[in-house]
């Protein structure tokens, strides 16, 4: 296992064209497109001790993807050899580093670098980094990668940070201590928790799960690539392209009910009914699982064994919140006092909050924290007005609830390569959004918004803000978004000559 050191001491060359900042899918396959483009003058900072991003900090148990491995992955750099339709964790992670070694990008990433501040220099058009190193960096561009699954969130409870058993959150899961025979409550019924689920309820001795909404969960189409298919996949390229395209055509078609018609999920919903009728013996055990808002409003989920880990007698489901906790239990609103040696947060990510950990100013000393106040836009989820040289990955609305980010990803690169092209080849000094242009997208993006199933669906989701505000997700095709970003406008950018 490679683990890429921080050589930040060794380096005497603090001033890069360009500073990418994270080191997941986003800023590799942007790394990847600069080397293919002959743009070398870079450097990506990793906060982490090891590339790989979410893939790297989460090693719950069962971690593992639910988009297909042909389609999680990048379209120019095919894995022939996946082990099953859907990815884990380590799979995935794998594959990010053989796609660094591949492209040679090791000695472009500084680990353990934490970018704590990033302030734009009018006077000379140059963005300052500064990180918990105290290093300063200095680019003409800054592209921000981090990824809207990096900050863990947790439940605002009561009296949570006194307990004294052992208590984590499923993005940092303590694999030095052992669950087998502990009293275990896990907070929260979302991606996590069906996975996690499975594979720790034979080795606790009672489980307790804490269910605030059930999700809606689908069968989970996963099996084995047998060796006749794989090296068909390695011997006929055009055969593992056809499969790619198929899977994300069969997904670009689900956007249909998410965005244009969600009452089409409402019909897709009895197929969930159906699974969990099968799957859960006891009759209000079922009642407790089906939820009352539309299929789609919150992440639909895919497992094949949470459900059927319910019947077991170690496993019971509280369909309450909690309100307190103490030194030694959860206190359910019921007032359910629950006793327990550990708590596991599943309670997933403040996506909404993207690059609030960093201090980042524009022109006139402007900050996007404030400009944003918790709810993030931007145009293209890529360019903010009053952020020259500033080009996001995952940014604003980039989200999906249908198909691959990693689709969004590729289109992203491919616009601001066009932007970062014209200002390296000193044809610009800065590049900045118009803000009527800025605002024009997101008037029109929000109108969509509100017609998709996340906004009418009857439900509160982490794709929200606190002002019930969707700043999270894409509200279209993902082909929409591509074409979109297929080019880059110079007519709605301000302009800065040399």
């Amino acid at each position: 296992m490679a683990i890429f050191k921080n050589n930040l001491l060794k380096v005497t060359n603090l001033r890069y064209d360009i500073i990418i900042v994270g080191a997941g899918f986003a800023g590799i396959g942007m790394a990847i497109s600069l080397l293919k483009n002959g743009i070398t003058n870079f450097a990506i900072l990793e906060k982490e001790d090891e590339i790989g991003g979410t893939w790297y900090v989460n090693t719950y148990p069962g971690c593992a993807c639910d988009v297909e491995s042909h389609l999680y992955s990048y379209s120019f750099e095919p894995k022939t050899d996946w082990t099953k339709t859907f990815p884990d964790q380590k799979e995935i992670l794998e594959y990010l580093k053989h796609c660094v070694e591949k492209y040679n990008l090791r000695e472009k990433i500084q680990t353990n670098t934490i970018v704590t501040e990033a302030l734009y220099e009018e006077t000379n058009a140059e963005w300052q980094i500064r990180t918990n190193t105290d290093a300063l960096f200095s680019s003409k561009i800054f592209i921000p990668g981090t990824g809207g699954l990096s900050k863990a969130a947790y439940p605002d409870i009561k009296g949570m940070h006194t307990f004294q058993g052992v208590s984590f959150h499923t993005q940092k899961w303590n694999h030095d201590y052992s669950l087998k025979g502990k009293d275990v409550v896990i907070v929260g019924t979302g991606a996590s928790a069906i996975q996690i689920v499975p594979e720790i309820v034979r080795e606790v001795k009672q489980l307790y799960i804490i269910q605030r909404t059930p999700p809606w969960i689908l069968p989970k189409k996963d099996k084995n690539f047998s060796n006749f298919k794989k090296n068909i996949f390695r011997k006929v390229p055009f055969f593992r392209y056809l499969y790619r395209e198929r899977l994300y055509w069969l997904h670009e078609i689900v956007a249909f009910g998410f965005v244009k018609k969600p009452i089409i999920l409402k019909w897709a919903s009895f197929i969930s009914k159906r699974f969990i009728k099968k799957s859960v013996k006891d009759l209000d055990l079922q009642k407790k699982l089906i939820p009352d808002y539309t299929m789609g409003c919150k992440r639909i989920l895919l497992s094949n064994d949470y459900y059927k880990s319910l019947n077991a007698e170690n496993v019971k489901l509280i369909a309450e919140p909690v309100t307190e906790i103490n030194e030694t239990s959860v206190i359910t609103d019921s007032g359910k006092n629950i006793k327990a040696d550990a708590i596991i947060y599943a309670s997933g990510f403040n996506v909404t909050e993207y690059l609030s950990d960093i201090k980042i100013r524009g022109k006139a000393g402007l900050l996007l924290s404030d400009l944003w106040q918790g709810s993030g836009t931007a145009y293209l989820g890529t360019a903010v007005h009053g952020f020259p040289n500033m080009f996001m990955l995952t940014g604003p609305n980039t989200g999906l609830g249908h198909n691959s980010i990693i689709h969004i990803i590729e289109s992203q690169v491919n616009y601001i390569l066009q932007g970062v092209k014209k200002i390296l080849s000193k044809q610009y000094a800065a590049l900045e959004i118009k803000e009527e242009v800025q605002n024009n997208y997101n008037q029109k993006l929000q109108k969509k918004m509100k017609k998709t199933v996340w906004q009418t669906g009857g439900c509160i989701s982490w794709y929200q803000d606190d002002r019930g505000n969707n700043p999270t997700l894409w509200p279209g095709y993902t082909v929409t978004f591509r074409k979109k970003t297929a080019k880059f406008k110079e007519d709605e950018w301000l302009k800065e000559k040399i």
